[in-house]
C-alpha cells in the first residue's frame, strides 16, 4: 500500500464571511487532509497562501493553524502573500481524515476601501509530509479558495448589541453602620 497525502478545502466555514478590523481569533479557513491506507503521515512545513487585491501584511497580523482546539503551528506573519509554517510535527493517521483551520488576528487598520476582501488556500506542492520511515510522500490536491464561495471581508466598522437576560440576578443592598 502506498502512502500519500491529499488536501482539499473543507465546506466549513463556507460563503462570505466579514470581521470587523482589529478581530482576533477568526477561524478564516479549514483545509481536510486525507492520508492514505499506507501509514500515518507527518506534515512538517506548509504554505498558506492569501489572495487580495490589498497588501495582505497591512491588515493580516498573524495566522495559526489548529486541529480542534489544538495549537498546531504559528503564529506566523504573512510575507507578501504567503503564510509559511516551519518546523512543527503534525500527523495524519493512515486512512483517516483529518482538518485543520487557519486562525487569523486582524490588525486594527482602517481599511483602503469600505471592505477588504481575502481568499486562503493551499497548494499540494507547498506541503512537506512523509511517512513513519522518514520517506518524503507525495501531496495531492490543491485548497485553494474560491472566491465564489469562501471570502473574508475586512470591515471598517461594525456593530454590538448588548442586553441583559431575565435571569439576570438583581439585588438592593443597604449599607448600615457606616460613620
Amino acid at each position: 500500500v502506498t502512502s500519500g497525502l491529499t488536501l482539499e478545502l473543507a465546506g466549513s466555514p463556507s460563503g462570505d464571511k466579514t470581521v470587523v478590523r482589529g478581530a482576533q481569533d477568526i477561524t478564516v479557513s479549514r483545509f481536510i487532509f486525507s492520508a492514505a491506507d499506507g501509514g500515518d503521515i507527518s506534515v512538517t512545513d506548509l504554505d498558506v497562501f492569501v489572495e487580495s487585491d490589498y497588501d495582505v501584511e497591512t491588515y493580516v497580523d498573524t495566522c495559526s493553524l489548529y486541529e480542534g482546539t489544538t495549537l498546531v503551528a504559528g503564529p506566523e506573519s504573512p510575507d507578501f502573500d504567503t503564510i509559511s509554517f516551519n518546523n512543527f510535527d503534525w500527523s495524519d493517521e493512515g486512512g483517516a481524515d483529518s482538518t485543520l483551520a487557519v486562525i487569523s488576528d486582524f490588525r486594527d487598520v482602517e481599511p483602503e476601501e469600505v471592505d477588504v476582501t481575502f481568499g486562503i488556500g493551499i497548494e499540494g506542492d507547498n506541503v512537506d509530509a512523509e511517512d513513519d520511515n522518514g520517506d518524503i510522500v507525495p501531496v495531492g490536491g490543491d485548497a485553494n479558495f474560491d472566491p465564489a464561495t469562501t471570502t473574508v471581508t475586512l470591515a471598517n466598522e461594525g456593530g454590538l448589541v448588548a442586553s441583559v437576560s431575565g435571569s439576570t440576578p438583581d439585588a438592593t443592598f443597604l449599607l448600615t453602620g457606616v460613620a
